[in-house]
């Protein structure tokens, strides 16, 4: 699950950048919390060559605008877990310092209502892609939609997992193709929201819940 959470948001990631005329390759993905969904957006998106300039976690938040090695990150995570940030060798800063890094891709994994109206505005980044459930409060969206950032569902982007049991590519013994059909899908999706968000004036969050009432009722 957690690799296919990972690999939903690279694949939401490659689809809201690729609006943006920017690739993911070379691109600065921030991420806020980094247990097993955290570490596997992280090996994801470096697959993808992705830079990682920042992690958090509850011990607070490491960021090199250079890039840190997803792989030493990936190995001290296994052995010391959010003890990690004292682990690198560089001077940890405090977690909520995550949110002021200037990125391509913000990734908020860790809390609800970790984006606020009080904190939007100094957002440093282009995209969020959430890992978390309900990353925004109450405004937030709507703050940052004022100012040009393309803030993505949490709904849409993080159900990676939920691919794994109804993907067709997913029934059979091949980790690869599964994890490929997952990024295709929830890329297939954003695509669809940040279409529908283009069309209507709306955010992307609007539009993906416009999106769900008319799937439903047409279920009905």
């Amino acid at each position: 699950d957690d690799l296919a959470v990972g690999h939903g948001i690279k694949g939401a990631a490659e689809v809201v950048l690729e609006r943006l005329g920017r690739p993911l390759a070379g691109a600065s993905v921030a991420i806020e919390g980094f247990g097993k969904v955290g570490a596997g957006t992280a090996r994801a998106c470096a697959q993808a060559g992705a830079r990682i300039v920042a992690v958090s976690t509850i011990e607070g938040a490491l960021v090199d605008p250079g890039g840190l090695d997803a792989g030493e990150l990936l190995t001290l995570r296994d052995a010391h877990g959010d003890a990690l940030v004292h682990h690198l060798g560089l001077a940890p800063r405090p977690r909520e310092e995550l949110f002021a890094v200037e990125c391509d891709i913000l990734v908020p994994g860790a809390r609800p209502d970790a984006i606020r109206v009080d904190n939007a505005g100094s957002l440093r980044c282009a995209v969020i892609v959430p890992t978390a459930n309900i990353p925004y409060g109450p405004g937030a969206v709507e703050a940052l939609h004022e100012r040009g950032v393309l803030a993505l569902p949490d709904f849409v982007t993080n159900a990676g997992g939920v691919h794994l049991y109804e993907a067709p590519g997913c029934q059979g013994d091949d980790p690869a193709a599964c994890l490929a059909e997952v990024e295709a899908l929830i890329g297939e999706t954003t695509g669809r929201v940040l279409d529908a968000a283009e069309e209507a004036d709306v955010t992307p969050t609007e539009a993906a819940l416009e999106i769900a009432r008319e799937f439903i009722r047409s279920a009905a």
